[in-house]
Parts: structure tokens; C-alpha cells; sequence
């Protein structure tokens, strides 16, 4: 069974976009890769960092507030696939790590399966019964999680079409075909740098550009820690859940993942 599903397509779609006309036009109209570069930022931190991940996956977010919303929101256009089958892979991930069970493990799958988000379950996981149960049940709890799952492709449509509408066909370019790119890759070199020795690992420059995600052995070490920061690793997504999202508005429940 092949990882995403059918979000995959749309995936590889905006791969192949993004690498077929984004250096030409952004070497003419560069203000089009800072909208690229700040779409992308806003999607590495609400949307996959405090939405997706911190969010839902290690449920620290309070079922109902306008940060939940906004997170989800943006981790749905970032195009990783709906809430349930997301977070499903990533508590299947923590629990079997760098094992046969473990769906994106460098060591199990290939280095560049991974880094290229070209992974799959592994056949006959016999935790994904159990996980997909604890999954919908955790995830679904909350109203954002429920709208989102019902009506995903719905969302993606309608931000492109008001893309097209603001900005034409550039605006989907580098409004969502690239940010979703970047976003996508980023995900995946966390998954394969930090797993490449068959242990989750800190890496520096990955921090960097995935404002967070990359200060991933300590994530493992610790998932209901909202801020990984420690020495020079900086977790900006983090530092904004503490700070934005309010710590009086998270739930930090006792979590196994």
C-alpha cells in the first residue's frame, strides 16, 4: 500500500511544476520566490510543525481554539495528506523507529526513498489495526481535524482557485506549487538525515530550514516537549507554540508515541 494515497499525484504534480518553471521566472521576477519562501514558512511551522505534528500526531493542541484552525488550515494546503492517514504514519513511525514497522525509515527503506517521499508501509504491519483505531479516535475529537478530513481536497480547490483569481497562474506557482514542494522535501530530509544511522538524531542545518524539525532526536527523546531548543539548535516553531499559541491554551496530555 503506497504512503499518502492519492495526495501523492498531487504531490508530484507540483514537484514537477516547480522544477519546470520556477528558476526562469523567479530569476526575472524574484519578489514571486519571497512569496514562494514565506508561503513555505508559514506551511513548515502552523501548518506541518505545530498543526500536523506537535498538534495532532502528540496531541498538544486544545481540541477547540482559533490556533487549531489556523494550523490545520495550513497543514491541509501543505498538501501532506489528510489528518488521520498523517498522523497515523507518524505514531506507526515512533513506535516501531528505524524497525520493520517503522513506514519511513531510512534503514528499512533506502536512503533516497525516503529523502524523495518515495516510502510505503511496510506489508503485513500488524500495528496499523491498532494505531488507525487510537488514531480516529484522537484526531477526530477535534471539529478542525473533522472538517478538515471531510472536505481536504475541498480546502487545496479553493485556496488554488483563489490563487488564480489574486494572481493568476503565477500566483499557483509560487502560492502553492512550490511552498508545498519545500514543505514535502523539508518533511523528508528530517525523516532520512536523522535516521540515516538507524537512530533519530539532532542535525543542525536541517533546524535551520525546517525552523525546528530537524532537533529530532531530541523529539523522540521527549515528544510532549513543545520547545526542542537547546545549545545552538534554535526551534522556532517551538518557540512560537509557547508564545503565539498561548501555553495556557495547550493540552499537554501523557503521550506514548
Amino acid at each position: 500500500m503506497k504512503p499518502r494515497f492519492s495526495v501523492r499525484t498531487l504531490q508530484l504534480v507540483c514537484a514537477v511544476v516547480s522544477v519546470a518553471v520556477v528558476g526562469p521566472l523567479a530569476a526575472h521576477e524574484p519578489r514571486w520566490l519571497l512569496l514562494a519562501l514565506s508561503v513555505y514558512s508559514l506551511f513548515a511551522i502552523f501548518g506541518m510543525a505545530i498543526g500536523y505534528h506537535r498538534g495532532l500526531a502528540h496531541d498538544l493542541l486544545l481540541e477547540s481554539s482559533k490556533w487549531t484552525w489556523i494550523c490545520l488550515l495550513l497543514g491541509t494546503l501543505s498538501t501532506h495528506g489528510r489528518p488521520v492517514g498523517w498522523v497515523l504514519f507518524h505514531r506507526l513511525h515512533h513506535a516501531n523507529s528505524d524497525h520493520s514497522g517503522d513506514p519511513h525509515s531510512p534503514v528499512r527503506q533506502g536512503f533516497w526513498s525516503v529523502a524523495l517521499n518515495y516510502w510505503s508501509l511496510p506489508v503485513g504491519n500488524e500495528d496499523v489495526r491498532f494505531y488507525r483505531r487510537q488514531v480516529v479516535r484522537s484526531v477526530l475529537k477535534r471539529r478542525a481535524a473533522r472538517f478538515f478530513q471531510r472536505y481536504y481536497y475541498r480546502t487545496i480547490l479553493g485556496f488554488v482557485v483563489g490563487l488564480i483569481l489574486a494572481a493568476g497562474w503565477r500566483g499557483v506557482v509560487f502560492g502553492y506549487c512550490l511552498p508545498v514542494t519545500l514543505s514535502i522535501l523539508g518533511n523528508s530530509l528530517v525523516n532520512a538525515v536523522c535516521h540515516r544511522r538507524g537512530v533519530p538524531s539532532d542535525n543542525w542545518w536541517l533546524s535551520l530550514i525546517t525552523f525546528g524539525e530537524g532537533i529530532h532526536g531530541t523529539h523522540h527523546a521527549q515528544t510532549d516537549r513543545m520547545n526542542l531548543s537547546h545549545g545552538l539548535y534554535v526551534d522556532v516553531a517551538g518557540f512560537l507554540m509557547e508564545r503565539i499559541v498561548g501555553v495556557d491554551k495547550i493540552q499537554i496530555g501523557s503521550n506514548e508515541n
